[in-house]
């Protein structure tokens, strides 16, 4: 049996609203490995997640298509006018909708702190690498073999080929 326009725009949102929380699930836990540096860990971590983001964006394809079919436009302007048009006094689709605003909303910031956390390791990184290749450093604290601040820029290297 087919379902009707609402029961499948229901689904579909009900749908998207599972997969957010999946990724809203492995954004937190990327944080944990990010603070962990544990480079395999971090690496299944954003395997399992660039697979959720797919499935993800496949579900958007989905609901545009749906939408479509409505002769509505795609995106977050198409699902208003449809909660507009099919759905204004539909509590059950208009709160998985805001359930799925906040959950995105969430997924964002989760996502913005996890790239600052990954920058630090980065830089982190890099001026380790700097030191062991006896790289110019671009920072003021740095302290020489007697615990003075150091007034050049330039440290001997602590690896040599």
């Amino acid at each position: 049996m087919a379902q009707n326009p609402r029961q499948l725009f229901l689904s579909l949102l009900e749908k998207e609203v599972q997969q957010a929380n999946k990724l809203l699930a492995i954004l937190s836990e990327e944080k944990t490995a990010l603070n962990g540096k544990d480079p395999k860990y971090i690496e299944a971590i954003v395997d399992r997640k660039l697979v959720l983001v797919n499935s993800s964006q496949q579900l958007t394809k989905d609901r545009d298509n749906f939408l479509s079919k409505l002769k509505l436009p795609s995106g977050r302007e198409g699902v208003e006018a449809c909660l507009e048009k099919f759905a204004a006094k539909d509590e059950e689709i208009q709160s998985t909708w805001k359930a799925l605003q906040e959950i995105a909303r969430e997924c964002q910031e989760q996502n913005f702190e996890n790239e600052a956390i990954a920058k630090v390791n980065k830089e982190f990184v890099d001026k380790a690498l700097n030191v062991l290749h006896g790289e110019p450093i671009h920072n003021q604290n740095i302290y020489t073999s007697k615990g003075a601040k150091s007034n050049s820029s330039r440290i001997k290297s602590l690896y040599k080929i």
